[in-house]
């Protein structure tokens, strides 16, 4: 019949007709790439125990971190790098109390010196065996670090001569990574231009302000650091690529718990802010239990610390999608699900909790929020699409 005939003659829209479904077939699971990160592994030769309030394990830190390089060598060909965010090891100092924005460790003695060097190299040593060669680890200077001084740490973690750096990511994304011990007096070369500016920068400020938001166990960005970030991000900018961008010390206010975030958080995060379409994602560590923010349509996550973590470790795959970032939570780590496309952009993928800039949490031990997610995604696309190739819909099997 007519009718027949017309319906088997019918043609489904081209992929670039307006409206059309077939669109969606370009939305996938799989993400564009991955990246493993933890932060504050923090071992030391120490006791486990309660310090303060809060519970510290200190001697199980070398198998936490082994345990978890391991299983990021097992994901490698999933993986595109390894962030440490830092403070690998605790430390000791002989800092006078008296004046903690100074140090001077050629005063230190000999046994606090050689501690340092030994239990830093027994956590380097763990991520040279643990850790497969095919897999780049980047690191960020950790105010915990610093006591084996800059030089040791950037030399035996392969830092090159630089402090900070960039790494360039698979598909248009750039991490560029940040040294937030930078400002502060105590961790810079003395007389040096971040010296000035660090010990200008304090005498501007009231001792009530330093106590609360200018720990000296902190720092910021100086000058020289933050002039060569905004030349990175317009490059990015102008490249058409995304930025992530990773620090010890958290980058924006609300993101981590008061003077555990960067001495002037507000200008960097507020600089990020302008440039929103390129920065999308900051993560850090740092602060031990962790915090999120968005501001901006910028994310601003820290990571919960390998050394607290109640449950026997904490760390993370950050999964970087075309409209959004998901980080998969291990242990103490926190799920979440960040939009990182313009508003009012149609992407094809569900989320939830936008109208009050909430974002998802996805409790890897209780997935059925994720589950919806996915069905409704999956509701989107049309039968052709699901019966696309397993490269396009795979998701990252991260085997335990």
């Amino acid at each position: 019949s007519s009718s027949s005939s017309s319906s088997s003659s019918y043609r489904q829209p081209s992929n670039q007709s307006l409206g059309a479904s077939s669109r969606l077939e370009s939305v996938h699971k799989k993400p564009l790439f991955t990246l493993g990160v933890f932060a504050d592994a923090q071992y030391a030769d120490k006791e486990n125990g309660t310090y303060g309030t809060r519970n510290k394990y200190f001697r199980d830190a070398k198998e936490r971190l082994k345990n978890c390089l391991n299983e990021f060598s097992e994901n490698a060909h999933a993986l595109a790098c390894v962030i440490n965010l830092g403070d690998l090891y605790d430390g000791y100092n002989e800092d006078s109390a008296e004046n903690l924005y100074f140090r001077d460790a050629s005063s230190w003695s000999e046994e606090v010196k050689a501690r340092n060097v030994k239990e830093f190299n027994e956590m380097v040593e763990i991520t040279e065996k643990s850790l497969t060669k095919d897999l780049k680890l980047v690191s960020v200077l950790g105010n915990h670090d610093m006591a084996v001084t800059r030089e040791v740490f950037k030399q035996k973690m392969n830092f090159g001569e630089d402090d900070y750096y960039k790494v360039e990511l698979p598909r248009n994304w750039v991490l560029l990574c940040l040294d937030t011990t930078d400002m502060n007096p105590r961790y810079v070369d003395e007389n040096s231009k971040a010296w000035k500016e660090g010990h200008a920068w304090l005498a501007s400020k009231t001792e009530e302000f330093k106590k609360r938001n200018a720990k000296p166990w902190s720092g910021g960005i100086a000058s020289v650091q933050f002039n060569w970030l905004k030349e990175q991000v317009d490059l990015a900018e102008k490249e058409g690529k995304k930025v992530i961008v990773c620090s010890h010390n958290a980058l924006a206010p609300g993101s981590a718990r008061e003077g555990m975030v960067a001495w002037n958080a507000d200008v960097i995060s507020s600089y990020f802010e302008s440039k929103s379409e390129t920065v999308k994602v900051c993560v850090a560590g740092h602060d031990h239990p962790g915090g999120y923010i968005q501001r901006g349509n910028v994310h601003y996550v820290t990571i919960e610390a390998m050394l607290e973590a109640d449950c026997g470790t904490s760390y993370g795959y950050l999964e970087v999608y075309e409209h959004e970032c998901i980080l998969r939570g291990v242990g103490a780590c926190k799920s979440r699900r960040m939009r990182t496309s313009e508003w009012g952009r149609f992407t094809g993928i569900a989320n939830f909790g936008m109208l009050t800039g909430d974002i998802d949490v996805i409790d890897s031990n209780d997935p059925e929020e994720e589950k919806l997610a996915n069905w409704i995604n999956d509701q989107l696309r049309t039968p052709s699409s699901a019966s696309s190739s397993s490269d396009d819909s795979d998701d990252l099997i991260i085997r335990r």
